[in-house]
């Protein structure tokens, strides 16, 4: 009967110790998001400005 306790107590193996997860120490450009909207907003405005007033 001890035998049917110990397998009821135990718990599933989890999954967590498996992935890693990278933080500041990686390698590359850092950009913030705010870089990144920014140059995007002003990606669109450009595109808009020089379709409605052509430079050509």
């Amino acid at each position: 009967m001890s035998s049917k306790n110990k397998e009821k107590s135990q718990m599933p193996a989890s999954q967590a110790g498996l992935l890693t997860f990278f933080g500041d120490d990686s390698k590359g450009i850092k950009i913030t998001p705010t870089i990144v909207i920014g140059g995007c907003v002003t990606l669109i405005a450009t595109s808009i400005i020089l379709r409605l007033y052509p430079i050509i």
